[in-house]
């Protein structure tokens, strides 16, 4: 049917055509722009996918970038600390140079000086001056900031990575299971045993009589005590006055330790004076408990005082290991209380080394009791008498310990008293008659110590006509010493004799009566024996520290006898006696102060009444004490030792002093790793590092057949162990007292002071270099990285600071070398192990986050890629599809549109 008000036909031409032009825009939009996605209607899913993918590679294309300039800022870090380096080994080897001082001027050595200070100066340009795009890399300023420096035990700490997190902080518990140790070899074998004397506060117990007035006699029983433990009050007497003073009084006389107790007989309280007593500050009292008290009138109280006097004394209790060695030294022995425990107990704790007596506080404990609740113990017996008051006074604060007293000497002779004896020049003093009635003594000296005038026989001859003419002769093959005078009607004068005897050779006289100017000798045949006067001085404590000691006199103007002084320099192991350059001092003076001196005691042989003379030979006598003190080795010992930095050999002969031994030891520590000590006879080898990789050994090569060192030692080879500590849960790596950790969210190093056990905590507040690693900004893809100030004030090893090395500090050329290499070899491990964690932080962290971002971002663009990009292959078939479509349509729409024409010539038909 043709029709011509509607052309059905152009019409669905048109529809066809529109299609295929759209076709055709879409096709020539894709290959114009290559996306297959150019509007959100193209994809709307699709778009979204893209958009998002598009979002990932920006930030991780941004998230490289961020990598190469960490990179690049590290690189320029570590060029730094490899200038640093650099200088620090110019300093080792100035050092090194600067130590052969038998080659070197001292100005070659202050050459060496003034390029170390110029090293110095450059470091620390170099900390200040290093930067990147403006910031400051080795300043600290990319330091962590921490309350770390709050714990004491901490001696340095290095934080190299922190995740702070959300918080911005994170917290550091740290606990210590066991501190580093040194490697110790001790000699094995106890030869004492551990000893504490417990003492109590001094007191008396006081048993008064009374009276009530009925002739009912009775008693009244009080304790008086001391409110301290010293022995201060050890020996204070207690005297009771009747003076009919109803109200009785009681003071105390601190100069005469005396306290004194007035009363009225029949008619003052004992109650009363209980009160007195009671109120003296130095003193409390108390009925005694367990007795049976009335508070009647007093009847002479002094008549019964318990049977014992009145003097305050302290009870003790001498506790004793069982076992001799150092297993039981410095053992705490307390004292505590309980309520109605009756009979006291004792119990020993191994692991805190305390021995705790437990004492009923409602009543007296007999210290008896004591002794045997001590000696139930398997580690201790005990020995002791009298009685404490649980909670009364002081007797529950006493404390002991038993210190150094257990002691092991095996490998050396048994410890003794060092002993000396200072010989003084031979005399002898004669007794003269004077005229007149009396006698006049005088002491002949020779002028020389030794025995040689020893056992010389003098003997005063009366000769007449010899008055102002008196001499003296000496018979050295007779050993006797002739003095003649006049005794007859013309008598010597004793200053006279005395001349005499001072101008014979090898003898000198002292008058110690007075001046013997205008004495007249009558006749006499007075006769001595010279001998040799001396002074036994002998250490208190047992052992070798006071081996080779040495004993002498100094003078001194205007001391009186009794300031007569004793010193000891420990240092010098010298004891010096003082006394008055002008006069005589006594022996019994001289011995007093030295028995005044705390560690010795003196007692005089041959004379305790004889003089010392200052200006005589007794001036110069001096003792040594030797090997007295015993711990000395029993035969020759060749011995090797040494430790983690080398080993020497040492040869000891017979009697060489555990002192002599561990001084030689110690002389060359530096080259062995080891040190030596010793205490109460037992030498302990230590190294002078901690923890395993620290090593002392001892290698008997030959000992002599009397010899135990060998057999003595506790191991031929022995390490320390290092500390054993957790941070935060995690068991941390240790050498030594360092240990350290490495985990994703914390990286540290922390050097404890040696012997540190205590649980610490501290808080990483902020610092550090922030560095956005990955895409996302979350803190599992960021790095803080610490970066420690490398100036010489902060530079630092466990012998010192870099800066000691300047001129004039402690570790300068001129004062310490040795010190000073130490420093510098510590400083450039730090600074090396820091090269290294950066580098590790490019290599590890770095590198391999470059590396993953580029394969992210390339898996990344694939996918936005394969999501937006145009198939050029497939838009191009579309475009010419499209085309044909297009011209084909465009065809068929002008046969459509040339139907209507048809009609048309019809009509014209």
């Amino acid at each position: 049917m043709t029709r011509i008000n509607t052309n059905v036909s152009s019409l669905t031409a048109q529809k066809t055509l529109a299609s295929s032009n759209a076709q055709l825009q879409t096709a020539l939009t894709r290959l114009s722009t290559g996306l297959r996605i150019n509007s959100g209607k193209d994809d709307p899913a699709g778009l979204i996918a893209s958009e998002v993918l598009r979002s990932d590679i920006i930030s991780t294309e941004k998230a490289i970038t961020n990598t190469q300039r960490a990179n690049q800022m590290i690189a320029t870090a570590d060029s730094a600390l490899g200038q640093v380096s650099t200088l620090l080994n110019d300093i080792r080897g100035l050092v090194t140079e600067a130590a052969n001082q038998g080659v070197l001027s001292d100005d070659q050595i202050a050459a060496n000086q003034l390029q170390i200070d110029s090293a110095l100066e450059a470091i620390n340009r170099i900390s200040q001056t290093t930067s990147f795009q403006g910031k400051k890399l080795l300043d600290g300023s990319l330091d962590f900031v921490s309350t770390a420096g709050q714990v004491s035990s901490i001696e340095d700490i290095s934080i190299e990575q922190a995740n702070l997190g959300a918080a911005g902080q994170i917290d550091v518990n740290v606990n210590i299971a066991a501190a580093a140790t040194k490697a110790t070899i001790t000699s094995s074998s106890g030869e004492a045993q551990a000893e504490a004397v417990l003492k109590f506060a001094p007191h008396v117990d006081l048993v008064l009589n009374t009276d009530d007035g009925g002739g009912n006699a009775g008693t009244y029983s009080i304790t008086v005590k001391s409110t301290s433990l010293g022995s201060q009050h050890e020996g204070v007497t207690v005297e009771f006055v009747d003076n009919d003073t109803a109200a009785p009084t009681a003071t105390y006389d601190a100069e005469n330790k005396k306290i004194t107790v007035t009363y009225d007989e029949d008619a003052s309280e004992a109650a009363a004076v209980l009160a007195a007593l009671d109120g003296l500050d130095e003193f409390e009292a108390f009925e005694t408990p367990g007795a049976t008290n009335t508070a009647e009138p007093l009847s002479d109280p002094a008549a019964t005082i318990n049977g014992t006097g009145i003097t305050l004394a302290a009870d003790t209790v001498t506790i004793t290991a069982e076992e001799a060695g150092i297993d039981f030294n410095d053992v705490e022995v307390v004292v505590e209380t309980a309520t109605g425990i009756g009979d006291p107990t004792a119990s020993y704790s191994a692991e805190n080394k305390k021995l705790t007596i437990t004492i009923d506080d409602t009543d007296a404990t007999d210290i008896a009791d004591i002794v045997t609740a001590i000696g139930g113990l398997s580690e201790f017996s005990a020995a002791g008498t009298g009685d404490v008051y649980g909670s009364y006074a002081l007797d529950s604060l006493a404390v002991a310990n038993t210190g150094s007293t257990g002691y092991m000497n095996s490998a050396f002779s048994a410890a003794t008293n060092a002993t000396a004896s200072l010989d003084l020049a031979a005399s002898a003093g004669l007794s003269l008659n004077v005229q007149g009635g009396g006698t006049h003594l005088v002491d002949i000296k020779a002028t020389t110590l030794g025995s040689t005038m020893a056992d010389v026989t003098i003997q005063f001859q009366h000769t007449a006509g010899l008055a102002g003419s008196e001499r003296a002769e000496y018979d050295e093959q007779n050993k006797t010493l002739t003095v003649y005078y006049e005794g007859g009607a013309a008598k010597s004068d004793l200053a006279d004799i005395i001349s005499a005897i001072d101008d014979l050779d090898g003898w000198e006289a002292y008058d110690r009566t007075g001046s013997a100017s205008g004495v007249r000798i009558t006749d006499t045949q007075a006769s001595a024996t010279t001998k040799i006067d001396s002074l036994e001085i002998q250490s208190v404590l047992p052992g070798a520290d006071f081996n080779n000691m040495e004993i002498v006199f100094a003078k001194e103007d205007g001391l009186t006898a009794a300031n007569t002084k004793a010193a000891y320099d420990a240092t010098a192991n010298k004891l010096t006696i003082t006394m008055d350059s002008s006069a005589a001092t006594s022996m019994l003076q001289i011995a007093t102060a030295v028995n005044n001196l705390q560690g010795f005691s003196a007692a005089i042989h041959n004379n305790s009444d004889s003089l010392v003379y200052a200006d005589g030979a007794d001036a110069t006598a001096a003792a040594n004490t030797g090997t007295t003190g015993g711990n000395v080795l029993s035969d020759e010992l060749v011995v090797e030792i040494g430790g983690t930095d080398g080993a020497e050999v040492f040869k000891f002969e017979q009697g060489a002093s555990i002192n002599d031994v561990v001084a030689a030891i110690n002389l060359l520590s530096d080259s062995t790793g080891v040190s030596a000590s010793q205490a109460h006879g037992a030498m302990s080898i230590t190294s002078t590092q901690y923890g395993s990789n620290a090593l002392a050994f001892a290698t008997v090569h030959s000992e002599g057949a009397a010899g135990s060192f060998k057999t003595s030692i506790s191991s031929a080879r022995v390490n320390g162990t290092d500390i054993q500590a957790t941070v935060n849960g995690v068991t941390a790596n240790a050498n030594g007292n360092q240990f350290s950790i490495n985990t994703s969210s914390l990286d540290l190093s922390i050097t404890l002071t040696a012997g540190s056990t205590a649980n610490f905590e501290f808080s990483i507040t902020g610092g550090g270099g922030l560095f956005q690693l990955g895409p996302d900004v979350v803190s599992n893809q960021q790095a803080r990285l610490g970066i420690q100030s490398v100036n010489t004030a902060s530079l630092r090893g466990k012998t010192g600071r870099l800066y000691e090395l300047k001129s004039g500090e402690s570790a300068s050329l001129a004062n310490n070398p040795t010190k000073a290499a130490a420093i510098v070899d510590e400083v450039l491990n730090k600074v090396t192990s820091l090269r290294g964690r950066l580098g590790a932080f490019q290599k590890t962290t770095l590198d391999t986050n470059m590396a993953t971002l580029s394969d992210t971002l390339e898996a990344l663009t694939d996918a936005q890629s394969s999501i937006r990009d145009a198939d050029f292959a497939k838009e191009t078939a579309n475009l010419t599809r499209a085309q044909i479509l297009v011209q084909s349509g465009t065809a068929v729409l002008g046969i459509a549109n040339q139907t209507p024409q048809n009609v048309l010539s019809l009509l014209r038909g």
